[in-house]
Protein backbone atom coordinates (compact mmCIF):
# COMPACT_ATOMS: atom_id res chain seq x y z
CA UNK A 1 0.00 0.00 0.00
CA UNK A 2 1.36 3.42 -0.92
CA UNK A 3 2.03 6.06 1.70
CA UNK A 4 -0.98 8.33 2.19
CA UNK A 5 -0.73 11.72 3.84
CA UNK A 6 -2.91 14.19 5.63
CA UNK A 7 -2.38 17.86 4.77
CA UNK A 8 -2.81 20.23 7.67
CA UNK A 9 -1.54 23.73 8.50
CA UNK A 10 2.21 23.70 9.09
CA UNK A 11 1.96 25.34 12.52
CA UNK A 12 -0.29 22.65 13.99
CA UNK A 13 1.68 20.37 16.29
CA UNK A 14 -1.02 17.82 16.94
CA UNK A 15 0.95 15.96 19.61
CA UNK A 16 1.58 19.17 21.54
CA UNK A 17 -2.09 20.13 21.26
CA UNK A 18 -3.11 16.68 22.55
CA UNK A 19 -0.71 17.05 25.51
CA UNK A 20 -2.06 20.49 26.40
CA UNK A 21 -5.69 19.47 25.85
CA UNK A 22 -5.96 15.79 26.90
CA UNK A 23 -8.81 13.76 25.45
CA UNK A 24 -10.66 11.72 28.03
CA UNK A 25 -14.20 11.95 26.72
CA UNK A 26 -13.85 10.26 23.30
CA UNK A 27 -14.19 6.48 23.49
CA UNK A 28 -11.65 4.77 21.23
CA UNK A 29 -9.95 8.06 20.40
CA UNK A 30 -7.68 7.87 17.37
CA UNK A 31 -5.20 10.62 16.46
CA UNK A 32 -5.59 9.95 12.72
CA UNK A 33 -9.33 10.54 12.89
CA UNK A 34 -8.63 13.96 14.35
CA UNK A 35 -6.08 14.63 11.62
CA UNK A 36 -8.54 13.47 8.97
CA UNK A 37 -11.01 16.20 9.94
CA UNK A 38 -8.24 18.82 9.75
CA UNK A 39 -7.21 17.37 6.38
CA UNK A 40 -10.77 17.75 5.09
CA UNK A 41 -10.69 21.47 5.84
CA UNK A 42 -7.75 21.76 3.44
CA UNK A 43 -8.81 19.14 0.90
CA UNK A 44 -12.45 20.07 0.28
CA UNK A 45 -11.68 23.64 -0.87
CA UNK A 46 -8.82 22.40 -3.05
CA UNK A 47 -11.17 19.99 -4.84
CA UNK A 48 -14.43 21.96 -4.74
CA UNK A 49 -13.86 25.67 -4.19
CA UNK A 50 -17.54 26.39 -4.78
CA UNK A 51 -18.41 24.57 -1.56
CA UNK A 52 -16.58 27.09 0.63
CA UNK A 53 -18.70 30.10 1.55
CA UNK A 54 -17.62 33.75 1.46
CA UNK A 55 -16.38 33.66 5.06
CA UNK A 56 -14.21 30.62 4.32
CA UNK A 57 -16.35 28.03 6.08
CA UNK A 58 -16.09 24.54 4.59
CA UNK A 59 -19.23 22.40 4.80
CA UNK A 60 -18.52 19.00 6.32
CA UNK A 61 -21.31 16.50 5.89
CA UNK A 62 -22.10 14.66 9.11
CA UNK A 63 -23.11 11.46 7.32
CA UNK A 64 -19.78 11.28 5.49
CA UNK A 65 -17.88 11.92 8.72
CA UNK A 66 -19.87 9.19 10.43
CA UNK A 67 -18.86 6.74 7.68
CA UNK A 68 -15.17 7.67 7.89
CA UNK A 69 -14.77 8.27 11.62
CA UNK A 70 -17.70 6.59 13.32
CA UNK A 71 -20.44 7.70 15.68
CA UNK A 72 -18.10 9.87 17.75
CA UNK A 73 -17.32 12.26 14.87
CA UNK A 74 -19.07 15.16 16.63
CA UNK A 75 -16.84 14.70 19.69
CA UNK A 76 -13.78 15.20 17.48
CA UNK A 77 -15.28 18.39 16.01
CA UNK A 78 -16.15 19.68 19.48
CA UNK A 79 -12.63 18.95 20.67
CA UNK A 80 -11.09 20.87 17.75
CA UNK A 81 -13.31 23.84 18.51
CA UNK A 82 -12.60 23.80 22.23
CA UNK A 83 -8.85 23.53 21.55
CA UNK A 84 -9.08 26.71 19.42
CA UNK A 85 -8.05 25.03 16.16
CA UNK A 86 -11.28 25.33 14.19
CA UNK A 87 -14.43 27.37 14.40
CA UNK A 88 -17.92 26.72 13.07
CA UNK A 89 -20.63 28.80 11.48
CA UNK A 90 -23.05 26.75 13.64
CA UNK A 91 -25.53 26.74 10.79
CA UNK A 92 -27.03 23.71 9.12
CA UNK A 93 -30.28 22.82 7.42
CA UNK A 94 -31.07 19.12 7.42
CA UNK A 95 -30.73 17.73 3.91
CA UNK A 96 -29.73 21.12 2.46
CA UNK A 97 -26.69 22.67 4.16
CA UNK A 98 -23.99 21.05 6.25
CA UNK A 99 -22.44 22.86 9.19
CA UNK A 100 -19.36 24.81 8.06
CA UNK A 101 -15.93 24.79 9.68
CA UNK A 102 -12.71 26.69 9.09
CA UNK A 103 -9.31 26.95 10.70
CA UNK A 104 -9.00 29.72 13.30
CA UNK A 105 -6.93 32.66 12.06
CA UNK A 106 -3.82 31.41 13.86
CA UNK A 107 -3.89 28.21 11.78
CA UNK A 108 -4.64 29.66 8.36
CA UNK A 109 -1.14 28.74 7.16
CA UNK A 110 0.58 26.81 4.35
CA UNK A 111 0.20 23.07 4.64
CA UNK A 112 2.49 20.25 5.70
CA UNK A 113 2.02 16.54 5.24
CA UNK A 114 1.68 13.93 7.97
CA UNK A 115 1.59 10.21 7.13
CA UNK A 116 -1.65 8.33 7.77
CA UNK A 117 -1.10 5.46 10.20
CA UNK A 118 -4.66 4.23 10.91
CA UNK A 119 -5.15 1.08 8.82
CA UNK A 120 -8.91 1.57 8.37
CA UNK A 121 -8.46 5.13 7.12
CA UNK A 122 -5.59 4.02 4.87
CA UNK A 123 -7.82 1.43 3.21
CA UNK A 124 -10.65 3.92 2.71
CA UNK A 125 -8.26 6.51 1.27
CA UNK A 126 -6.70 3.91 -1.04
CA UNK A 127 -10.15 2.90 -2.30
CA UNK A 128 -10.97 6.55 -3.00
CA UNK A 129 -7.67 6.93 -4.88
CA UNK A 130 -8.58 3.92 -7.06
CA UNK A 131 -11.88 5.58 -7.98
CA UNK A 132 -9.95 8.78 -8.82
CA UNK A 133 -7.55 6.79 -11.04
CA UNK A 134 -10.42 5.28 -13.02
CA UNK A 135 -11.92 8.75 -13.50
CA UNK A 136 -8.51 10.08 -14.60
CA UNK A 137 -8.16 7.25 -17.13
CA UNK A 138 -11.59 7.99 -18.58
CA UNK A 139 -10.68 11.66 -18.89
CA UNK A 140 -7.34 10.77 -20.47
CA UNK A 141 -9.03 8.49 -23.00
CA UNK A 142 -11.54 11.20 -23.82
CA UNK A 143 -8.93 13.91 -24.31
CA UNK A 144 -6.52 11.74 -26.34
CA UNK A 145 -9.15 10.44 -28.71
CA UNK A 146 -9.74 12.30 -31.93
CA UNK A 147 -13.26 13.29 -30.85
CA UNK A 148 -13.51 15.46 -27.77
CA UNK A 149 -17.03 16.08 -26.54
CA UNK A 150 -16.73 19.82 -25.91
CA UNK A 151 -20.37 20.16 -24.84
CA UNK A 152 -19.80 17.66 -21.99
CA UNK A 153 -16.67 19.51 -20.90
CA UNK A 154 -18.47 22.85 -21.11
CA UNK A 155 -21.35 21.56 -18.97
CA UNK A 156 -18.93 20.24 -16.38
CA UNK A 157 -17.16 23.60 -15.99
CA UNK A 158 -20.18 25.89 -16.39
CA UNK A 159 -20.26 26.81 -12.66
CA UNK A 160 -16.60 27.83 -12.80
CA UNK A 161 -17.21 30.00 -15.85
CA UNK A 162 -20.15 31.68 -14.10
CA UNK A 163 -18.00 32.43 -11.04
CA UNK A 164 -15.16 33.73 -13.19
CA UNK A 165 -17.39 36.06 -15.20
CA UNK A 166 -19.10 37.46 -12.09
CA UNK A 167 -15.76 38.12 -10.38
CA UNK A 168 -16.57 35.60 -7.65
CA UNK A 169 -13.73 33.26 -8.52
CA UNK A 170 -10.69 34.23 -6.51
CA UNK A 171 -7.61 32.08 -6.22
CA UNK A 172 -5.03 32.40 -3.50
CA UNK A 173 -2.03 31.73 -5.75
CA UNK A 174 0.45 31.25 -2.92
CA UNK A 175 -1.62 28.67 -1.05
CA UNK A 176 -2.63 26.88 -4.26
CA UNK A 177 0.99 26.71 -5.38
CA UNK A 178 2.18 25.49 -1.98
CA UNK A 179 -0.49 22.81 -1.89
CA UNK A 180 0.25 21.67 -5.46
CA UNK A 181 3.99 21.67 -4.79
CA UNK A 182 3.49 19.50 -1.71
CA UNK A 183 1.29 17.05 -3.64
CA UNK A 184 3.84 16.94 -6.47
CA UNK A 185 6.70 16.24 -4.06
CA UNK A 186 4.70 13.50 -2.34
CA UNK A 187 3.98 11.83 -5.70
CA UNK A 188 7.63 12.07 -6.75
CA UNK A 189 8.71 10.61 -3.42
CA UNK A 190 6.28 7.69 -3.88
CA UNK A 191 7.56 7.08 -7.43
CA UNK A 192 11.16 7.00 -6.20
CA UNK A 193 10.27 4.56 -3.39
CA UNK A 194 8.35 2.32 -5.78
CA UNK A 195 11.07 2.04 -8.15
Amino acid sequence: MTVQSFYIPENIDIDDILRKNPINHIDGFNRDKLLYILHLLAEIPSNSKDLTNEEGYVPINAEILRRWIGKGYSDYLTYLQEAGIVESDNHFITGIKSRGYRFCVKYQQPLKSIPVTNLTLLKKMANNREVDKVEDEIIAQTTTSSKIDLSTIARKYKPIEKWYQSGGLKINDKLAHAYNAEIYLQKKERQIKMG
